[in-house]
């Protein structure tokens, strides 16, 4: 059948279409395109453009479903088989992305693009050498192609191909974009990454400051600082990179919750707190922070609510075991045979077992429990194990009902409060006969007996920095009247920095010999470990060394402790060491009842930022201790970096100005040149900054409270040429804004805030005069003439669009002032905090400075 012929006219419309197109104009386009096909079906190209028009607006199933109807017209253009793998691709069918891709490749071997995204599906399916050489083969067509050449870098890592490595890294900087800069810091954070992971830390850090020298503005150089640094316990450091991450990646799931994690460790809970609801409001089903909240809750008693949320530990990859999925998930109702089963650690399998009796009881069944063999004698002596089948393996041919976690228990069992866990007695038995013989190999050892156990399990990072370090407990083991005990599992001949402990190795073989053992001496000194809940179980004196870096279960504080109320907390300070908390211990052990079990020797966090509860945070400054939305692009990210904002322009500002005079600061916005001003007038002088975003005042109200700035007069209201009001939009503090990009508005949505004049505030004298209102700097400076008539101030005005320059220039001469250029860089190497990463390159305050007669411009102006 012969094609329908097109028109010329026709042909006119489908290159309008593709104009408006260019220009960003889809809807027009698209409403174009479907007449054009109604006229004209099937038409391949026209197809295909509606194809790349759903695909910028993420409508992928739509630009597959015209991406394969133009093949169909035409299965012979490259193109359109390489739009349609992209459309697969972003649908996650990866097997029909490759036939495109493979297509446009055959098709067109000279379409570099085709060959990038076809090793974009090789690698997400794994193939990792076949995607290296994909994606090299994308780069040998154009070597400025930075998304293959990143990908290619990242391949090449993976592979350990240093040549490549080397060559991408080359070819990346010769690319002089933001997209080559990350490449080059990406690489350089996964190799930080693989360095923390393999506790290199020093070498985590070198690496983590490659990134950031290679892009300042990618967030993972950042965050891989900050770990590193949080592993060595510089924690305020730690706090500081980990905040950077998250101005520079509000977006990003790991930038915002390492944050959260971080003061989640610090037990700063309720600052941790607000991180995870602020993610979680807008990605409630996030395993992630849920599972962090709960740890947050739980640690401060709010059982209720942490419960619940502690299931999301499910969905998470590093859980310690798998869901039973052979059955449904009980949750307390009646059923038939139930399978109870541990999950996690040891300690939390025999912290459990209080639970039973009540779970039997919920269920009305046969119930088995399943636990790793080390457990399985004690948990017989468990309440209510009698009702139960004990194995440490299911039979094949076994079935149950439903199935449960052990540390579901106490959420489906309604535990609210930590209260509600202490038992009256101890709910776990020993063997008396094992017991006495323990008994007996100890009587040979003078006085009184002390069992220590001082490892515990050292899987991961977190386990290792809970490591007690042995020169710490060496006085446990001098103490008069005492001989120390290993309780240690699988140490033989037991040694503490050197010193020998009475060794039972040999004779403890699972926890049941354990539990005999410790029901045989005086008191057991355990690090968090199996051991210390054991001990707790069965009642005996029990001192359990917390780390500060703890899970859930021990709270916040205090030596009390409800799940084992025969045991005693002793709690090392947060970030610091064990030396105050072992000494109170000991003076404890030799009858000193009084003495304290911790000490003031935690490291200091409090040097950078001071608080940080979303979505604000408080950091120490050059000129004071500033608050701040977490989210702003440019003032809170340079405070952050650098302790200070466009620090040329606040020296030239200050050097206006001398103690005892009046400045104005109109639109002072979070302050950070407000303050450089207040410290040059003194306590004498005075400033009146006006600043009229809600939010924003309020940062800047609270600025000015903590750093003793009385001088500061600030009002929440505009400025303009007359009085009376006008809106503002309001901006949300827990989204990413320029919160000083803000202009009023005369009408529309957003607060109302009274206008008033500068000429009718009661100042006599006013040195210095800054306006900054995003473009109505003019309508400030109308209503300011007789102001600047009396005092003759140096006016400070922004100006930094080119078509308010020429009314600014003209109204500025008519008042008789010589006008100058001022556009100092917003970065100074020479910074508060010494940070030698420039986040602004290139980046400039535009503003021109107002001189009366008699004064000299800066240096650094020019004429305007």
């Amino acid at each position: 059948m012969k094609k329908k012929a097109i028109s010329a006219s026709q042909l006119a419309r489908l290159h309008e279409a593709i104009a408006l197109q260019n220009q960003g104009r889809l809807d027009d386009a698209d409403a174009i395109y479907a007449d054009f096909l109604r006229k004209v079906p099937g038409h391949p190209d026209a197809l295909h453009l509606r194809a790349l028009i759903c695909h910028t607006r993420g409508r992928h199933a739509d630009a597959a479903r015209f991406a394969e109807a133009a093949i169909a017209a035409a299965p012979d253009v490259a193109n359109f088989h390489n739009t349609a793998g992209e459309a697969w691709r972003q649908l996650g069918d990866l097997a029909r992305a490759r036939r495109h891709f493979n297509s446009a490749v055959r098709l067109a071997p000279g379409l570099a693009m085709a060959h990038h995204n076809l090793s974009l599906v090789l690698a997400a399916d794994g193939l990792a050498a076949e995607a290296l050489a994909a994606s090299q083969r994308a780069v040998a067509l154009d070597a400025r192609y930075v998304e293959a050449l990143a990908l290619s870098l990242e391949l090449a890592r993976q592979l350990g191909n240093g040549d490549v490595v080397e060559r991408a890294r080359a070819q990346l900087r010769t690319c002089d974009n933001a997209l080559a800069r990350n490449a080059i810091a990406r690489f350089h954070t996964l190799a930080a990454r693989d360095h923390v992971q393999a506790l290199r830390f020093a070498d985590g850090a070198a690496e983590a400051e490659k990134a950031i020298a290679a892009s300042p503005g990618f967030w993972g150089g950042w965050s891989l600082l900050g770990e590193a640094c949080n592993e060595v316990q510089d924690l305020a450091r730690a706090e500081l990179y980990d905040t950077i991450a998250a101005n520079l990646a509000p977006d990003n799931e790991n930038a915002r919750l390492n944050l959260a994690h971080l003061l989640k460790e610090q037990q700063r809970i309720g600052e941790a707190e607000s991180h995870y609801r602020a993610w979680l409001a807008r990605h409630p089903d996030n395993a992630e922070a849920r599972f962090g909240l709960a740890g947050a809750l739980l640690m401060r008693g709010a059982y209720a609510e942490g419960w619940p949320l502690f299931e999301a530990r499910w969905d998470l990859p590093y859980h310690g075991g798998a869901k039973y999925a052979a059955a449904p998930q009980w949750t307390g109702e009646s059923t038939g045979r139930l399978l109870l089963y541990a999950e996690q650690g040891l300690g939390d399998t025999l912290q459990m077992l209080r639970f039973l009796p009540a779970a039997v009881r919920r269920a009305g069944a046969a119930v088995t429990l399943l636990l790793p063999p080390p457990l399985a004698r004690i948990a017989r002596r468990a309440p209510g194990a009698e009702a139960l089948e004990i194995v440490t393996s299911i039979p094949e041919d076994r079935t149950f009902d439903a199935a449960c976690g052990l540390m579901s228990l106490p959420g489906i069992l309604g535990l609210a409060a930590p209260a509600d866990a202490a038992t009256s007695s101890p709910y776990l038995g020993h063997n008396a006969a094992r017991a006495a013989h323990f008994a007996s190999r100890l009587a040979a050892h003078p006085g009184r007996k002390l069992g220590i156990v001082w490892l515990g399990g050292q899987a991961g990072s977190a386990n290792r920095r809970r490591r007690l370090p042995e020169d710490a407990l060496l006085p446990l083991l001098t103490m008069p009247g005492w001989t120390a005990v290993s309780l240690q599992f699988g140490v033989a001949q037991p040694e503490i920095a050197g010193q020998a402990l009475v060794d039972l190795s040999d004779d403890i073989a699972d926890f049941d010999d354990l539990a005999a053992a410790m029901t045989a001496v005086d008191a057991v000194v355990s690090l968090d470990s199996g051991p210390a809940h054991l001990a707790g179980a069965l009642g005996v004196p029990t001192w359990i060394l917390v780390p500060w870096l703890h899970d859930w279960r021990w709270g916040l504080g205090g030596e009390r402790c409800d799940w084992y109320p025969a045991a005693t907390l002793v709690r090392q300070p947060v970030g610091g060491r064990w030396d105050a908390p072992i000494a109170g211990l000991v003076a404890r052990l030799g009858g000193d009842a009084d003495a304290p079990l911790s000490g003031n020797t935690a490291v200091d966090t409090a040097g950078i930022i001071l608080r940080n509860e979303f979505p604000l945070v408080q950091a120490r400054c050059r000129d004071g201790i500033v608050t701040l939305p977490l989210f702003d692009r440019y003032i809170t990210l340079s405070l952050l970096l650098y302790g200070e904002y466009s620090p040329r322009e606040a020296a030239v500002l200050a050097a206006w100005l001398r103690p005892g005079d009046t400045a104005i600061d109109v639109g002072a916005n979070l302050g950070a040149l407000t303050l450089a001003m207040a410290h040059a007038v003194g306590e004498d002088g005075r400033v009146i900054a006006f600043e009229p975003q809600a939010a924003i005042h309020a940062c800047l109200a609270q600025t000015l409270a903590d750093s003793a700035l009385t001088q500061v007069e600030l009002q929440r209201r505009a400025v303009d040429a007359s009085t009376g009001h006008a809106r503002i939009p309001r901006l949300d503090p827990a989204s990413a804004a320029n919160f000083g990009g803000v202009s009023l508005a005369d009408d529309g949505e957003g607060d109302e805030v009274e206008l008033v004049r500068l000429d009718d505030l009661d100042v006599a004298a006013c040195r210095l005069l800054k306006i900054d209102v995003e473009g109505r700097e003019l309508d400030v400076l109308r209503g300011a003439v007789a102001l600047i008539a009396r005092c003759r101030p140096v006016i400070h005005v922004e100006c930094d669009r080119p078509d308010r320059l020429a009314p600014l220039l003209a109204f500025l001469r008519e008042q008789g002032y010589r006008v100058v250029r001022h556009e100092p860089p917003l970065f100074d190497a020479a910074n508060f905090r010494n940070c030698p990463h420039d986040a602004f390159p290139r980046i400039v305050s535009g503003n021109l400075i107002a001189l009366p007669p008699g004064e000299e411009p800066p240096p650094d102006a020019r004429p305007a």
